[in-house]
């Protein structure tokens, strides 16, 4: 059995966007490129042959890239903008995990900063009494983190 599927709108460049509820994680894009020349040295009588590309879209930032490349003053993207707003909940939110690999990175730079400053008052700073214990500890605590 054959499922017939429209898309749900054009872009500027009409490529045409499908987003199928059988796989809501994903809007896909239709992309028909340039004219495949025959090597035939007749003229058929059937349409021109092109080269068709699909594209995926499956995290949400790409999807929002795309949603911020679209025109939405003239009415073909406007309609798409407005039929795949929807659809951005359903997509994979990448955009948290990079976050949190910011902020893991983050504070990995930052220990280390903390690591070298600390290494260096001690080495530097004051050789005796409770002072030097107290640099040595706070060193070594630094270092087990």
């Amino acid at each position: 059995k054959r499922i017939r599927t429209e898309p749900v709108g054009l872009d500027r460049n009409f490529h045409e966007a499908y987003h199928c509820w059988n796989d809501p994680q994903r809007v896909f894009v239709f992309q028909r490129g340039k004219m495949i020349p025959s090597d035939l040295p007749f003229d058929t009588p059937d349409d021109p042959i092109y080269r068709m590309t699909w594209h995926s879209i499956d995290k949400r930032s790409t999807f929002d890239k795309y949603m911020e490349s679209l025109d939405v003053r003239g009415k073909r993207e406007q309609g798409l903008h407005d039929a795949l707003v929807p659809c951005r909940r359903l997509i994979y939110d990448d955009i948290k995990e990079m976050n949190e690999k910011k902020a893991r990175l983050k504070q990995k730079n930052d220990l280390k900063k903390k690591l070298e400053y600390e290494r260096a008052k001690y080495e530097t700073g004051r050789k005796s009494g409770r002072l030097a214990a107290q640099s040595e500890q706070e060193l070594i605590d630094l270092q087990a983190e």
